[in-house]
């Protein structure tokens, strides 16, 4: 009986900790992403990259 409970709480925890990181992580990639040092980095790698992928 109490192995059970052990296991029901721990996979709540598990879920409650996972949609936590995963609110998160969406809220630092929504500002990542509106940042001038995200789009600086972006146009930086594709002019890097656009002569290899043309070949």
């Amino acid at each position: 009986m109490w192995d059970i409970f052990l296991q029901i709480v721990v996979l709540l925890g598990r879920i409650i900790l996972s949609s936590m990181a995963g609110f998160f992580l969406k809220k630092i990639w929504r500002r990542v992403r509106r940042s001038h040092w995200w789009n600086v980095t972006l146009t930086f790698f594709k002019e890097k990259l656009w002569p290899f992928r043309r070949k």
